[in-house]
């Protein structure tokens, strides 16, 4: 897919027209490049459905573009990227970020952004075996608390500039 604008893929658990439900995409050997202000892969999880939204991104994707390249949005919202397999997401602000109580299981992936490599905003995450390379922040960490959980193992940082403008750059925050 190539030249989008919005989203590559959106997986949500409320649907205007087909109503409430689980939403569960695997996303699998697949090149995502997004025009600026989309989003790669999507999870959404509207608050109001009890339902979960559950994206899975594997075997070799690549994900490029756009505003964020992975967005979970949403306490039943979870991403699983990686595995066995390198996937390499590059060129966009954000790589991967989480709100509003989002998982995200992070394992194995090359994350190029000249923003913040892995935002993760509450919710339970593993963040294990990357290569990231960011701009400002490699890995930003806000609202985890005990009942969340948040793994963070064995992933290398490298920042492209050490000052952004007059501020420094941070390698995990």
């Amino acid at each position: 897919m190539t030249g989008l604008t919005g989203n590559g893929v959106l997986a949500v658990n409320r649907d205007e027209s087909w109503g409430d439900g689980d939403a569960n995409v695997i996303v699998d050997n697949a090149s995502i490049t997004i025009n600026s202000g989309g989003t790669g892969v999507k999870v959404y999880s509207d608050p109001a459905s009890p339902y979960s939204s559950f994206v899975t991104v594997r075997n070799d994707c690549n994900i490029s573009g756009g505003l964020n390249a992975i967005s979970a949005d949403g306490s039943n919202a979870i991403v699983s990227v990686g595995g066995n397999n390198l996937h390499t997401i590059s060129g966009i602000s954000n790589g991967i970020i989480t709100t509003n109580n989002a998982g995200a299981y992070v394992d194995d992936n090359t994350i190029s952004s000249p923003g913040v490599g892995i935002s993760i905003n509450s919710g339970h995450s593993n963040i294990t075996n990357n290569r990231i390379s960011a701009g400002a922040v490699g890995i930003n960490i806000t609202g985890v608390n005990a009942d969340n959980g948040l793994d963070i193992e064995t992933n290398t940082i490298t920042l492209s500039n050490q000052m952004i403008g007059s501020n420094p750059t941070v390698g995990m925050l």
